[in-house]
């Protein structure tokens, strides 16, 4: 709930690499490195390496409803390893805060929305219901095309050279985004029935998903 603290112990078993705990959406309000508790603690802190073997406790206040996401920040052990968790955060909105600013509605600012073919199913992506809930117990190792996504709508996305593509989040539960592997491109964060279009002016295949739950992955082929 807002308002309260969770503090968790955090062990690296090894055997070999170091981790990089972090929180996605927030930041380590306390952090004991190497578990030692009888000492201060660091604060504020965004990402905490743990050797090898060894451990840490951290703890985190909620301060909005929001989902935190920990992840190993070397992020390919989160995306393709599965080594990830969710802390969610219910309670009273705290706009002093935080406060999301609405994604910018389909076509608006966009001077080449005769490129979207009108009423075209195909340009027009989900987020479905309950998307978020959908991380596979085995996170793959590639991305996969799936016949029924519980993801985004069309897992994969073929469109002609500057056509573009709007996503709407249909998902009543959680926020989410639509966010390129390689940067290209960002929605930011976008609240339920929000929309967000791109415009895909270059040909190739761009693989996306969703920031705060990165199990979420779809791709764009882009053809002459």
């Amino acid at each position: 709930q807002v308002g309260e603290k969770m503090r968790i112990y955090f062990i690296n078993g090894g055997l070999n690499l170091i981790s990089s705990f972090h929180a996605i959406g927030s930041h380590w309000d306390a952090v004991y490195p190497e578990g030692a508790l009888l000492n201060a603690p660091l604060r504020g802190s965004q990402t905490t390496l743990v050797a090898t073997g060894s451990g840490v406790a951290v703890e985190l206040i909620g301060q909005v409803p929001q989902t935190v996401l920990l992840v190993d920040h070397s992020l390919a052990r989160a995306f393709d390893k599965g080594a990830l968790g969710q802390i969610v955060i219910e309670g009273p909105e705290n706009p002093e805060i935080f406060e999301a600013l609405g994604a910018t509605e389909a076509g608006e600012n966009d001077e080449n929305d005769d490129d979207t073919a009108a009423g075209d199913p195909g340009t027009t992506v989900s987020m479905v219901p309950g998307s978020w809930q959908s991380q596979p117990m085995d996170a793959p190792d590639e991305f996969a095309e799936v016949e029924d996504p519980t993801d985004y709508s069309v897992n994969v996305l073929r469109i002609k050279q500057g056509t573009t593509v709007t996503w709407i989040n249909d998902d009543p539960e959680m926020i989410h985004t639509v966010t390129a592997v390689d940067g290209s491109f960002d929605s930011g964060f976008m609240q339920t029935g929000d929309t967000w279009s791109y415009q895909f002016d270059v040909v190739g295949e761009f693989e996306y998903f969703c920031t705060p739950h990165p199990w979420m992955r779809a791709k764009v082929i882009v053809e002459p």
